[in-house]
C-alpha cells in the first residue's frame, strides 16, 4: 500500500521508510498535496523545544 503511493515520488520514498506505520497512515490520510506530505514526513520526528 505505502509502496504504491510513494513509488512515483522518489524524493519522499526514502524518507517514508523511516516512519512508523501509524505516522504513514496519518500523513496519507491528511496531507493532500505532495508538498504537504514532504513537510510532515520531514518534520514528524522533530519535537517542540523544551519550555520551563
Amino acid at each position: 500500500m505505502i509502496f504504491e503511493i510513494y513509488r512515483d515520488k522518489p524524493k519522499l520514498a526514502p524518507l517514508v521508510r523511516e516512519l512508523t506505520w501509524t505516522n504513514n497512515i496519518i500523513i496519507m490520510a491528511r496531507a493532500k498535496t505532495e508538498e504537504a506530505q514532504e513537510f510532515y514526513i520531514k518534520n514528524v520526528h522533530k519535537k517542540p523545544p523544551f519550555k520551563t
